[in-house]
């Protein structure tokens, strides 16, 4: 053999480019753009006078969802968008980064809100975001809500709320999410409107959106007037 060959023979090739070397399963699949909930501006139950702490008002206890901005969730959204009205959209959507999931409403003192809080149990059990699995629209009129599985309900029922401590009986939720309500539209402009936007998305599979954060409120005020309850260690599945 000639020193021409043998050196040919024993010389391995090398290859710099990366991306040769990485097989598929190694490479880096690409972010996940989310929509996140509103960030709180505000806690209000932080500091509480002694005459508003056994002052009655009315709360709700809900999820927050971080959206995937390429996903079947987001295609749904656009199918409502195209097929609602200007006014409709602006004053009965329900808007970005306030999309939830209500777990339990209802009356309680300022004082019992205030004094809410999972078991230590729950916060290390519960670092993942919770599945909220969609199975297709309710026959509620009023407006354009979700069903949510009958097992994700489950999960949260007692999943969740069974968790959470000093939470009055009653006003349990959890088995809808709102995209369109009334509020301030006409009749005549909101019904019509609703049944178009429901006829569009009758068949649409919204397969299921991340609760990244449980969080209490008073009824009425902004999303970002909140306490956070619990929230999970990301955005994603």
């Amino acid at each position: 053999m000639t020193e021409k060959i043998k050196n040919q023979v024993q010389k391995k090739p090398t290859n710099n480019n990366n991306d040769d070397n990485t097989t598929t399963l190694e490479k880096k699949k690409p972010k996940k753009q989310m929509l996140e909930p509103l960030i709180p501006r505000v806690d209000p139950l932080a500091t509480l006078s002694s005459s508003m702490q056994h002052t009655k008002s009315s709360f709700v206890v809900y999820l927050a969802l971080a959206e995937d901005l390429d996903s079947s969730w987001t295609a749904g959204l656009t199918k409502c968008s195209i097929k609602s009205e200007h006014q409709i959209q602006a004053s009965c959507f329900q808007r970005d980064g306030t999309r939830h999931v209500t777990l339990w409403q209802g009356l309680m003192t300022w004082n019992e809100a205030s004094t809410l809080q999972f078991s230590s149990e729950f916060a290390t059990k519960h670092t993942a975001p919770f599945s909220v699995d969609i199975v297709g629209l309710t026959n509620w009129k009023g407006g354009v809500y979700l069903q949510l599985s009958e097992s994700c309900t489950s999960t949260l029922l007692h999943g969740v709320l069974d968790q959470l401590q000093g939470l009055p009986k009653g006003g349990r939720k959890c088995d809808h999410l709102s995209l369109y309500r009334k509020r301030n539209a006409s009749n005549a402009l909101a019904y019509p409107t609703f049944a178009r936007i429901r006829k569009a998305v009758t068949d649409h599979n919204w397969g299921s959106v991340a609760g990244v954060s449980i969080r209490i409120k008073q009824v009425g005020t902004e999303y970002d007037e909140c306490r956070v309850l619990w929230s999970s260690s990301s955005t994603t599945f």
